[in-house]
């Protein structure tokens, strides 16, 4: 799927399902999301700088012999 030092686009994105707040990261390939990394928050509305800064350090980590791009909203 992927080649060491091939760059790859993740994707980082809040949701609600029902009353479930998650924040998830999703590597791009062939037009579609995989998610890789999520993690459940304990409150309502928007995630904060700290929280996606966490998620996404988590999601580095499976990703090293990559080059990695962040796309967000």
């Amino acid at each position: 799927m992927f080649k060491p030092n091939d760059k790859i686009y993740l994707a980082i994105d809040r949701t609600s399902w029902g009353v479930i707040n998650i924040l998830m990261v999703s590597v791009i390939y062939d037009h579609r999301s995989w998610p890789i990394y999520w993690e459940l928050l304990d409150k309502k509305g928007s995630s904060n700088f700290d929280e996606q800064t966490a998620v996404l350090s988590k999601s580095f980590g499976l990703l090293s012999n990559y080059r990695v791009v962040v796309l967000g909203d």
